[in-house]
């Protein structure tokens, strides 16, 4: 079986990822920082287009 790169992913994924807390994600959410996808009442998804765009620009 093929392994595919993940589409997006959960805000504890993307703390992991990034090296910080779930808290730091979501306040960069809340803010409109790192856009993203609300799934019903409590799941939140960061596309992982998002999250390059996001890196690309923090860089700069």
């Amino acid at each position: 079986m093929q392994q595919t790169e993940k589409l997006a992913f959960s805000v504890s994924e993307t703390a992991t990822l990034l090296g910080v807390s779930e808290r730091v994600i979501r306040t960069a959410i809340a803010q409109k920082e790192i856009p993203s996808l609300r799934l019903g009442a409590k799941r939140i998804l960061i596309p992982r287009r998002s999250l390059e765009i996001y890196l690309a620009g923090s860089s700069s």
